[in-house]
C-alpha cells in the first residue's frame, strides 16, 4: 500500500493473516519503523533511527499508554466513546499514530484505518456503507434490532458496549452476540487470506437466501429423519481424511431445502458413530431445530449456551446462521452470526472457520474472530 506522504506498508505473510503492518518505509523502500506483535496485538515500535516504544493497550485495543524502552511514559491519553483522543502526555521520539482500538489515524485526514473501510471519529461514523463479499441485502444487520440496520453507524451507536474490529459492524455486536448480526468476514478474506474490494452498486440479493430462493419456496422443505442424517455422515466420512472436514462436509450435503429437529441431527450423529469436533460441537450440542436453504445453515436452540473449550468460553446464541464451502481440500462455515469467543468483559463474534487438509486425519485449522487463531490437528484433536 503506498499512501501520497511518500509513506509504504509491509505487510504480514498471507499464510498468517496478512492484516498486519510489519514495517513502514520511505517511497524508496527504507525501513522507518518496525512492529512487534504477540498474541496478534501490536506490542512494540521499532524506529530504524531509535529506540524502541512499548504499547499499552485497553479491551478494545486502544493504545492508552506508549513507553520508551526505559520505561518512561511517553504517551498518555484516554479516548472518548466514538473515539476522539485525549492526550495528556504525548513526547514519544517517534509519533504513535495507532490509536483507537489499535487503527492508525492518518495524519492528513485524521479519520481511522479499520481495513474494511474509513471511520471518522468527529461524527462516529463511517465514510463509507458496510459491505460483503457475499451478495445480502442488508450486510452483517440483525433483524431483529434496527438500530443495526444503519450501515454508516460505529457498533449500532453503542461503541461503550461493543467494538468493531476490522471495519464490519460489530464486535459483540447488540442482541446477536456477534457483529451486528454477521461481523468480521462472510465476509471479506478469501480462502487465501487476502482483502476482497466491495460490490459496487447496490448488491444482489443471494440465490440462497430462504426468502429469495424461488426453487426453494416453490417446495416444501424435506424433513430429515435421524437415519437420513447418518448416511449423509457416512457418505460425508467416505470422501473426507479428517472430522473436521466430516463435520462441514455434513452440512454441505443435507440438501438445499431441508430442515431436523435437533434430536435427529444429534440421533443421526450417533447412528453414523460420529463425534463433532470441539471447534464446532458447541453449535449442534443444544440445537432444537436445522433448516439449510442453498449453502446457508440455521441453527435454532431453545436458549442461549455457553461452552467451555480449553482456555475458551463459547458463547451460541439461540439463532445460529453461517454459509458452507467445501473445496478441494478445504472446507469452511463463513458469515457466522450467533458465535462468539470470550474475550475480558466484551464477545467478539466467530466469524469464519476455515480448515485445510494436510493429510490422513491431519490439518490446519483457522478460527478468524478479533484475531486469527490458528490450530494444527490431528487424530487427537487440535492445539
Amino acid at each position: 500500500m503506498y499512501k501520497s506522504s511518500g509513506k509504504l506498508y509491509r505487510y504480514g505473510p498471507e499464510a498468517s493473516g496478512g492484516s498486519e503492518i510489519l514495517a513502514e518505509t520511505d517511497g524508496s523502500g527504507t525501513v522507518t519503523t518496525e512492529y512487534v506483535y504477540f498474541g496478534g496485538k501490536r506490542i512494540a515500535m521499532l524506529p530504524a533511527a531509535g529506540s524502541p516504544q512499548y504499547y499499552v493497550e485497553d479491551f478494545l485495543g486502544s493504545s492508552r499508554v506508549v513507553t520508551q524502552s526505559n520505561g518512561v511514559v511517553c504517551y498518555d491519553a484516554d479516548f472518548t466513546p466514538f473515539g476522539g483522543d485525549i492526550s495528556y502526555t504525548n513526547s514519544c521520539p517517534a509519533q504513535n499514530n495507532y490509536k483507537f482500538e489499535g487503527k492508525e489515524r492518518d495524519t492528513e485526514t485524521g479519520n481511522d484505518d479499520f481495513g474494511a473501510r474509513y471511520y471518522t471519529w468527529r461524527f462516529g461514523r463511517w465514510l463509507s456503507a458496510d459491505w460483503s463479499s457475499v451478495p445480502v441485502a442488508v450486510p452483517y444487520a440483525n433483524l431483529t434490532n434496527p438500530q443495526t440496520l444503519n450501515l454508516y453507524a460505529m457498533v449500532a451507536d453503542d461503541p461503550e458496549s461493543f467494538a468493531d474490529l476490522d471495519g464490519h459492524e460489530a464486535e459483540g455486536g447488540p442482541e446477536a452476540g456477534t457483529a451486528g448480526g454477521g461481523t468480521l468476514d462472510a465476509r471479506t478474506t478469501q480462502s487465501n487470506g487476502t482483502k476482497t474490494p466491495p460490490p459496487e452498486g447496490e448488491p444482489q440479493l443471494p440465490p440462497t437466501t430462504p426468502t429469495q430462493n424461488t426453487t426453494a419456496n416453490q417446495q416444501p422443505a424435506q424433513n430429515l429423519s435421524a437415519h437420513d442424517i447418518a448416511q449423509i455422515i457416512k457418505s460425508a466420512q467416505a470422501s473426507s481424511s479428517d472430522a473436521v472436514t466430516t463435520a462441514i462436509s455434513m452440512f454441505n450435503n443435507l440438501g438445499q431445502n431441508v430442515t431436523a429437529s435437533g434430536d435427529a441431527l444429534r440421533a443421526g450423529m450417533k447412528e453414523a458413530n460420529f463425534a463433532m469436533p470441539d471447534a464446532l460441537a458447541p453449535m449442534v450440542s443444544n440445537a432444537t431445530s436445522l433448516s439449510k436453504s442453498g449453502n446457508a445453515v440455521t441453527i435454532e436452540s431453545a436458549k442461549e449456551a455457553k461452552y467451555q473449550i480449553g482456555d475458551n468460553t463459547i458463547r451460541v446464541d439461540k439463532t445460529l446462521r453461517f454459509n458452507v464451502e467445501v473445496g478441494k481440500g478445504t472446507a469452511a462455515i463463513t458469515g457466522i452470526s450467533g458465535l462468539s469467543a470470550r474475550k475480558g468483559f466484551l464477545w467478539p463474534g466467530i466469524n469464519e472457520v476455515r480448515y485445510t487438509s494436510t493429510g490422513r486425519n491431519t490439518g490446519n485449522l483457522e478460527i478468524k474472530s478479533w484475531i486469527t487463531k490458528r490450530l494444527s490437528c490431528t487424530s487427537d484433536g487440535c492445539q
